[in-house]
């Protein structure tokens, strides 16, 4: 059995798992994308049709990487039980990287606190819905010319 961390890994093996991998990255994304808020938040089981989406994709990909006709149309090697493991791991990092950040704004909204330092990491969404923006810049230009002084 191959590792595809090895560098005697096939180029058919490298290019399944990145296809896989990619491939189911995509449509966990789609739970990003629902919303500002985290999954937590929102609740993942408040839209049927993304989870009827996902679960379609998901099939699909299956089909791909176990069908033979399938297999071979799209130059699909045979993958083991780690291999998937991995996938599944690699795929879902992303979400849940994300989701942790849309955790910690939730956060720092529901509690109205941090937003100079957390701005960036919230993409300033919460700032400007509750018309901070302005009173942000004036601080920090007043901070700014305090701090010079």
């Amino acid at each position: 059995s191959h590792d595809v961390l090895n560098p005697g890994t096939s180029s058919l093996k490298a290019s399944t798992m990145a296809f896989a991998v990619l491939t189911l990255a995509r449509l966990f994304h789609g739970f990003n994308c629902r919303s500002d808020l985290s999954i937590v938040k929102i609740k993942l089981g408040t839209n049927k049709w993304i989870i009827g989406a996902f679960a379609i994709g998901v099939i699909l990909l299956l089909g791909v990487l176990t069908i033979p006709p399938l297999k071979t149309m799209f130059m699909i090697e045979d993958l083991d039980i780690m291999e998937l493991v991995k996938i599944l791991a690699l795929a879902f990092l992303p979400t849940l990287i994300i989701q942790i950040k849309k955790s910690i704004c939730d956060l720092f909204r529901k509690y109205d606190m941090g937003a100079l330092i957390f701005d960036g990491l919230c993409d300033g969404i919460f700032l400007y819905k509750k018309h901070y923006l302005y009173t942000l810049f004036k601080n920090v230009f007043l901070f700014g010319i305090v701090k010079l002084l």
